[in-house]
């Protein structure tokens, strides 16, 4: 090898290769290897927001830094980055699925859209809430429980426009709670005004009881 060629090895070809930046090797972004796999784990626990949202969240913050640095040049995984930013995305709106899924779900069980469908749950002392509207008026019943008790809340939302007005000024807007044992509900509670009102307490047994003295 002469003179000339090492000259050129040295300065030119070589010189480029160990000082030009762009070949320098980057260090990989430990915040996209982060996201990448907080990203796995919130698609994962996405399904359990309760425990997902801290995965989501983290996955996209660290993707989000990780592509700032990249983008400064400090550091290279920017495929990593977006693929846990991808991810975390994922987990978000599986999340948001869930929970709205659980939402409904816990509507559906705590009313009924039927008679038949309330008294079921009464008799089984699960908290419901059903509201029934007749040509007599609107009702509203409430199922909850209090120590090995179960509990009819029974209001007169409204009478029909049909029924006496003192009638209407008496009844509604007053309510009483009926107990009962679990596996025991007396379904004349939903079906009577007066039937059944020995087991129960409060100011709409009480204009019940002034209007029976009436008749």
């Amino acid at each position: 090898m002469n003179e000339k060629t090492k000259s050129f090895l040295s300065g030119g070809l070589i010189g480029v290769l160990t000082k030009n930046p762009e070949n320098k090797t980057q260090k990989r972004s430990g915040f996209a290897l982060a996201s990448l796999i907080l990203g796995v784990f919130s698609v994962i626990l996405g399904w359990f927001p309760l425990f997902g949202w801290i995965f989501i969240v983290l996955a996209i913050v660290f993707a989000i830094l990780a592509l700032v640095n990249i983008n400064k040049g400090l550091s290279s995984g920017r495929s990593l980055a977006i693929a846990g930013f991808i991810l975390g995305a994922i987990g978000l709106l599986i999340a948001i699925i869930s929970m709205i899924a659980f939402v409904k779900s816990a509507e559906n069980g705590s009313s009924c859209t039927d008679m038949s469908c309330f008294i079921t749950k009464a008799n089984q002392c699960q908290a419901i809430t059903y509201e029934e509207t007749t040509e007599i008026g609107t009702i509203n019943y409430i199922i909850t429980s209090q120590n090995s008790n179960c509990i009819l809340t029974k209001e007169i939302v409204e009478l029909s426009e049909s029924e006496d007005a003192f009638l209407k000024k008496t009844l509604e807007g007053k309510k009483m709670e009926c107990t009962y044992s679990s596996g025991q509900f007396n379904g004349q509670w939903t079906i009577s005004l007066i039937e059944g009102l020995e087991d129960c307490q409060g100011e709409l047994k009480e204009a019940l009881g002034q209007l029976l003295l009436l008749v």
